[in-house]
């Protein structure tokens, strides 16, 4: 059943998807775009999440927070109508999946316990999206400092060289605010650690299965075998450039499953 009320949203989720306001406390940058950063497709970029081994309660937590930002749309006139675009239907259809997720909102919060996993949850999904900002920051402060890298990445082009720079000067406040806490600083740290500590496993099996073969094919498969001991080459490299770190290498002993 709960999974039929989160499909149920979808009548009116592609309206809802034009409204950028988040519900969940954030700072006052709502315009970044978290996709622009280098973890755009890092599978591992949550990092240990305080309740990953609870997917019900995640999904009653998503959950929460989509009926609260539909009720919220729905009793709020001016984003309702930005929202919708001044379409009185749209406007209507709205308000009438609200009235109906209402019952259901007040029984999920509830249950105390709930709301507690979902704070927590929430709390940790802002930061993670703060250290992805962070990240983002620190990138283009140090591209807009390379002028050589500049020239290279945009073949010349001064107006691009030039609104990067721009770019940069205008985020440099937002990445002074990030930096300066203290708290969000060692918590990107540890994140940051547990994806090289996942890399370094991974790293560690790809060596390992190179080292294992015994044997070498002729042919098409001498050519196969070749790039294979390249690619076992260059995974070892990076295997030994991470165990050189030897914090980094106490770090995942000591955080090993």
């Amino acid at each position: 059943m709960r999974l039929f009320r989160l499909l149920a949203l979808a009548v009116v989720g592609t309206v809802l998807a034009q409204d950028t306001f988040d519900d969940r406390q954030v700072d006052s940058d709502d315009s970044f775009d978290v996709t622009r950063g280098s973890d755009r497709h890092n599978k591992t970029r949550t990092g240990p999440h305080p309740n990953a081994s609870s997917e019900p309660t995640i999904l009653k937590c998503i959950e929460i927070r989509e009926l609260t930002r539909l009720i919220n749309i729905a009793n709020n006139a001016t984003r309702l109508n930005r929202t919708t675009h001044g379409d009185a239907t749209k406007a209507a259809a709205i308000k009438a999946e609200a009235s109906k997720a209402a019952p259901t909102l007040n029984d999920l919060k509830g249950n105390s316990t709930l709301v507690a996993s979902c704070q927590q949850f929430f709390a940790h999904e802002d930061m993670v999206e703060r250290c992805v900002r962070m990240h983002y920051y620190e990138r283009l402060e140090k591209l807009a400092a390379n002028a050589t890298l500049l020239d290279h990445k945009f073949h010349g082009d001064a107006a691009r060289i030039s609104a990067v720079k721009a770019e940069a000067t205008a985020d440099a406040s937002k990445l002074s605010r990030l930096s300066s806490n203290a708290t969000l600083t060692q918590f990107c740290a540890a994140r940051r650690d547990h994806a090289r500590c996942l890399e370094l496993e991974k790293l560690q099996k790809e060596v390992d299965k190179a080292q294992n073969a015994t044997s070498t094919r002729g042919g098409a498969g001498a050519d196969k075998t070749h790039k294979g001991q390249a690619e076992a080459s260059s995974a070892a490299a990076r295997l030994d450039a991470l165990k050189s770190n030897t914090t980094l290498v106490n770090y995942c002993n000591s955080h090993r499953e």
